[in-house]
């Protein structure tokens, strides 16, 4: 464990980037991706939006990687600015233990009193394998970390008023070369293509299969073939959540499926990240580029945030359940909003998690603090509208964000409730280990501030293969034909998006 710095990067500079003007976080991952900008940075470039702000990590000194091992221990690897083709690899140490030591490092320890000054980011994305280990239930996923910490000392921050740069001075980053190139960069740079679009994206007529028995809207009916499980194995999987929940096992489960394609050989990990977040244009969207894998997380989905108030943290959870495809029409969109609106299943479905979601809280905030924002306040995106509610707190003082996150995870809303009997049946049931799909990813400081998202409307790219999950809460009201078809409506406009670069 010699390799967890124990002092965090202080105070960090800023160059003002505004020539970049209202260009998205994936837009700036082209650019840096593809234009190969001469300035060395980092391996893995990470990126977040939460609403209007957005960042992206660029230099890292250091990560630690941890790996679900087969009989279920955590192994964990590190790499510095100093041994970046070094990796350390401590002895199997289980989950809790790990994560332990861990928070011990400096740049995870906090400094409440000053939150209005400049720190280190930390990027953290955690597996749904990782988080649901505590709950017995969990299969190792060879293709995915089951958690990533990387500590960036120079980031793209964009708070809503325009983009900069900041950076460590004591770093031996350049970062006024740095700038100078993306500008020459961005001078020369053509057009990022922006044809491909979802904006206002309408649902076209029902179509019935070849075999007649899957009504799927075009060109997800193709496309749903791709996915592991057929629609008769979907309603097989439906009707043992079902048995489960009628036995009392369950009161609610969320199941997912899978679909992986082949992509086309001249699309390219930043293009898809681009393609999937302008066809999405998801309010808590991330992802991390690496070689030639990319993770993109066009997620709706607020799973933990937090803010340094000075007298305390603020952590804020806005599950999501309850949900309608958008109409074709002004009118078809209107009475699916009313529909949902007024729909007690997916009411009832709502306050399941809220009451799961404020048990949680209630163990990592003071007590007396922890309340509901909101209950059921409808919202509109692009594919879908959804039922969100909110529950906030004030974080403990013995706590911290990253701690926060360890302990809530996996989130109430990717589930089930009660949470440890849904995972279990989640284990039994899906076809594979979700992987990333259904963990979290985000940035937080060392000042307590700090988001992370649910990881759900979530692609994996490797090599050229292409990983899409989806998935919903089943009750004893759910009807298995509805809640298959849900599945391809959330990510539709996923599905269209990459339709053009599948391999025929």
């Amino acid at each position: 464990m010699s390799l967890i710095p124990s002092q965090p990067i202080s105070r960090l500079q800023n160059i003002n980037l505004s020539q970049l003007g209202d260009l998205t976080a994936p837009e700036l991952l082209i650019l840096l991706a593809d234009l190969q900008l001469p300035t060395e940075l980092s391996p893995v470039l990470s990126w977040q939006r939460i609403q209007n702000q957005q960042i992206i990590g660029i230099v890292s000194p250091w990560r630690c990687r941890g790996q679900l091992t087969q009989s279920s221990e955590l192994k964990l690897s590190f790499s510095d600015d100093q041994h970046m083709d070094e990796h350390y690899e401590s002895a199997a140490l289980g989950y809790e233990s790990a994560c332990n030591q861990l928070l011990k490092s400096g740049y995870f320890s906090l400094d409440r009193g000053h939150p209005a000054s400049s720190s280190a980011r930390v990027f953290v994305q955690l597996s749904y394998e990782a988080s649901a280990q505590s709950f017995g239930a969990i299969r190792a996923h060879s293709d995915a970390n089951t958690f990533d910490l990387i500590v960036y000392s120079a980031c793209l921050v964009n708070t809503g008023v325009g983009w900069r740069l900041e950076f460590d001075p004591s770093s031996d980053f350049d970062a006024p070369e740095f700038a100078r190139q993306l500008n020459l960069l961005l001078a020369e740079a053509q057009d990022i293509d922006k044809n491909v679009t979802s904006n206002g994206a309408s649902r076209a007529p029902y179509h019935q299969d070849e075999e007649g028995d899957t009504p799927l809207i075009p060109p997800i009916g193709e496309l749903a073939r791709s996915a592991a499980w057929s629609f008769s194995q979907y309603i097989d999987a439906f009707d043992l959540v079902q048995r489960y929940l009628l036995a009392g096992d369950a009161y609610q489960v969320n199941l997912a499926q899978r679909l992986k394609v082949s992509l086309g050989d001249s699309i390219k990990p930043s293009d898809i990240t681009h393609l999937l977040d302008e066809a999405t244009s998801a309010p808590y969207a991330g992802g991390t580029l690496e070689g030639n894998s990319a993770l993109i997380s066009c997620s709706p989905e607020l799973f933990l945030t937090f803010t340094n108030e000075a007298q305390a943290i603020r952590l804020i959870s806005s599950p999501i359940k309850g949900t309608r495809p958008r109409g074709a029409t002004c009118e078809q969109d209107l009475a699916l909003r009313g529909e949902l609106e007024r729909s007690e299943k997916d009411r009832a479905e709502n306050l399941m998690i809220v009451d799961l979601l404020r048990h949680d809280l209630g163990r990592l905030c003071k007590t007396g603090s922890v309340k509901v924002d909101e209950l059921f306040k409808l919202h509109s995106f692009a594919q879908v509208h959804h039922l969100i509610s909110t529950i906030s707190g004030e974080l403990r003082d013995d706590m911290n964000p990253l701690q926060a996150l360890f302990d809530a995870s996996p989130g109430g809303s990717i589930t089930g409730a009660p949470k440890k009997r849904a995972v279990e049946i989640i284990n039994e049931l899906e076809v594979g280990p979700r992987g990333n799909y259904c963990g979290s990813i985000g940035f937080m400081d060392t000042r307590g501030n700090a988001s992370f998202n649910l990881m759900i409307r979530t692609a994996e790219l490797n090599e050229g293969e292409l990983e899409i999950w989806a998935g919903g809460g089943i009750t004893v009201a759910s009807e298995g034909p509805k809640e298959y078809q849900e599945c391809f409506d959330k990510i539709s406009g996923m599905l269209k998006a990459i339709a053009p670069h599948i391999k025929r």
